[in-house]
């Protein structure tokens, strides 16, 4: 949850934030590893730490992304730099839909930041992912309010779920 933290879950509800912990919705969100392996990610992302089986990075890399995108978290430059590093080598096959890359990337708030510093930082980082991040229409999205573009250039508002708890991508 840290790496969540640190790429823009500050800013979100204790709710939102649970749901982000127990999704069992999207199957790239959480997964079954074996105790090692997951105490050696721990909170890492991938500029420190990509799996052991290297037949699987492709996929992580894309799954890492998707997850990102889902959840509006941003990546800060050297996350972003080895993301695109890691897929260059992958066929499109690979790459899970959503997985697109963001045109540019906000730096990411540390835990070590004041909450005033931290909410300047969240709403120049909001409106510049709002510009440069493509959405999926329908999917999950936070926070309320945002705007973003669908891939094709369709414009989309982050607005509450008539069925759900959580916001999604509307016209």
């Amino acid at each position: 949850m840290n790496e969540a933290w640190q790429s823009g879950a500050y800013a979100w509800t204790t709710q939102q934030r649970t749901l982000y912990a127990n999704d069992l919705t999207d199957s790239r969100t959480l997964m079954a590893v074996t105790d090692s392996v997951n105490q050696a990610k721990s909170d890492k992302d991938p500029t420190e730490w990509l799996p052991p089986l290297a037949s699987y990075r492709c996929t992580y890399l894309s799954n890492w992304v998707a997850v990102k995108v889902r959840w509006s978290l941003r990546m800060d430059q050297a996350e972003y730099d080895a993301v695109k590093a890691g897929l260059a080598g992958c066929g499109s096959a690979t790459v899970t839909s959503g997985a697109t890359l963001p045109t540019t990337v906000a730096p990411s708030v540390t835990t070590s930041q004041t909450t005033t510093q931290a909410t300047s930082q969240a709403t120049t980082q909001t409106t510049a992912a709002q510009v440069t991040s493509y959405v999926t229409p329908g999917a999950f999205c936070s926070p309320y309010g945002a705007t973003g573009q669908s891939s094709n250039g369709v414009s989309y508002t982050c607005k509450p779920s008539d069925t759900e708890a959580r916001n999604r991508w509307r016209r």
